[in-house]
């Protein structure tokens, strides 16, 4: 499906955000992997995946999952991220539920670290989520990064419970988008 871009104001400049096609694959990779390598340097092994050979099937499976987008500075690809419906393997029934976005893969190209790029694609993510209505955007993170933990609670968003997928724990994080309407008791 061909969708019109999105545009996101930042500090570096106006991102265009588009929904990759498998035709992007390398470029998203590259992201990937520019970031699991830098997650790594850190002692953490969260996205080692995207560094082995399995690397370009974990990413062609993320576009069977969802819908990943490419945001482009300049012409330029900066950052990637993946937009799902729906995430049993992580979340199980709840994942199911219909009520939320999941937010997969985010990755930003380490030069325009500090920039909040991040940031507002985290914000562009929870608007587009809140308009089909779903009431939260859920994401996860290893449990023991506890910088990303630290990030995702200061972006408003909360510990919901902590889970074993295979031989990691992840934490569950939520953020409430759409508030119920006030209701008052008739007279």
């Amino acid at each position: 499906m061909n969708t019109p871009p999105s545009f996101v104001q930042t500090q570096a400049g106006t991102l265009v955000l588009t929904r990759a096609t498998l035709a992007d694959l390398p470029v998203v990779l590259a992201l990937l992997r520019e970031s699991a390598a830098w997650i790594k340097e850190k002692g953490l092994h969260q996205w080692e995946g995207y560094l082995s050979e399995k690397g370009p099937s974990i990413v062609e499976k993320r576009f069977s999952e969802g819908e990943i987008h490419l945001a482009a500075l300049d012409k330029k690809p900066v950052a990637t991220l993946c937009l799902q419906w729906q995430d049993p393997f992580i979340w199980e029934e709840k994942g199911l539920d219909q009520q939320a976005g999941y937010i997969h893969a985010l990755a930003v190209q380490r030069k325009l670290a500090g920039k909040h790029l991040g940031k507002q694609l985290m914000a562009w993510a929870e608007a587009a989520v809140a308009k089909h209505p779903r009431k939260y955007l859920r994401l996860d993170c290893m449990a023991e990064n506890d910088g990303l933990f630290a990030y995702y609670e200061k972006q408003g968003y909360q510990w919901v419970d902590s889970k074993k997928t295979g031989q990691w724990e992840v934490k569950l994080l939520e953020k409430r988008l759409v508030q119920e309407p006030l209701r008052f008791p008739k007279r």
